[in-house]
């Protein structure tokens, strides 16, 4: 059965670049800020899945929208950034389901596609709460707001899901730009428990710095973990970030290129595309 499945973000505040989705760190509130989803098509290709849930769409319409600005430096202690491992190749794996989504066919505050949902009054621990009306489609691209001017806990932020929550293996690209407010974190991953998930993170305290993760599957399971430092501002311009995830493998991708590759803390269960 085919079903829709696409890659988007999470906004949120955030201080570790390992970011678990339910045992986040926090840092500061962060002024308005918004993830902006490429207009051009995202392509998400799935194994088969036997059933598909369909959930009722949220609409929601907003005026706020951050424009991003060039940064520089930033870092955080104990991270020392790598170079890309480069190349192109990818593994020769046909997978049985495809699905491109195009924002910009959409119309200001239209309803997300039929598969996606955006979270609401969705508590993460104490410290983070997503709804609904901070997930917004405007100018042809899919928006994720982080409201400003917070001050305590829980702080607000985004977070768009898939609505099938089995989903096994796939290759899921996103174009997109990244918010340069300080004090956010914009994640785009694979969730099933915090032993069992797949990261591509960008913070605003390290501009230069992509951070690609396999959380670690047990307490004692060796660290997969690798900040790449790229050669462009991150912040301004789209961009396509990619995740492939195989039988005993991920593999991570920046713009077509190679970033690095995971053979361990590889998940071995179906979730939840964020």
């Amino acid at each position: 059965m085919k079903f829709v499945a696409i890659l988007v973000f999470v906004a949120s505040v955030c201080a570790s670049p390992t970011h678990h989705r339910r045992r986040n760190g926090m840092n500061a509130a962060a002024p308005v800020t918004s993830t902006v989803v490429d207009p051009t098509p995202t392509s998400t290709v799935v194994e088969p899945i036997p059933t598909s849930t369909d959930v009722e769409q949220t609409t929601t319409t907003t005026s706020v929208k951050h424009t991003p600005t060039a940064t520089s430096g930033g870092s955080i202690p104990g991270i020392t950034p790598v170079a890309p491992v480069g190349g192109t190749s990818a593994p020769d794996v046909t997978f049985a389901n495809n699905l491109e989504i195009d924002f910009t066919t959409m119309a200001d505050g239209a309803s997300l596609p039929k598969g996606l949902e955006a979270s609401d009054d969705e508590h993460i621990g104490t410290q983070q709460l997503y709804m609904a009306n901070n997930v917004f489609i405007k100018s042809g691209a899919l928006q994720l707001q982080v409201p400003g001017g917070q001050t305590e806990m829980p702080y607000l932020g985004a977070e768009v899901t898939t609505t099938v929550s089995n989903i096994k293996h796939a290759s899921v690209t996103t174009r997109a730009k990244f918010s340069a407010v300080a004090g956010t974190c914009h994640g785009l991953f694979f969730y099933q428990s915090d032993n069992a998930e797949i990261d591509i993170e960008y913070l605003t305290g390290m501009p230069e710095v992509i951070h690609y993760t396999n959380q670690k599957a047990s307490d004692d399971a060796k660290e997969t973990y690798a900040p790449i430092k790229q050669t462009v501002d991150l912040t301004a311009d789209f961009h396509d970030y990619r995740i492939d995830w195989i039988d005993g493998q991920t593999t991570f991708y920046f713009d077509g290129i190679l970033q690095n590759t995971f053979t361990g803390n590889v998940p071995t269960v179906g979730g939840t595309w964020i």
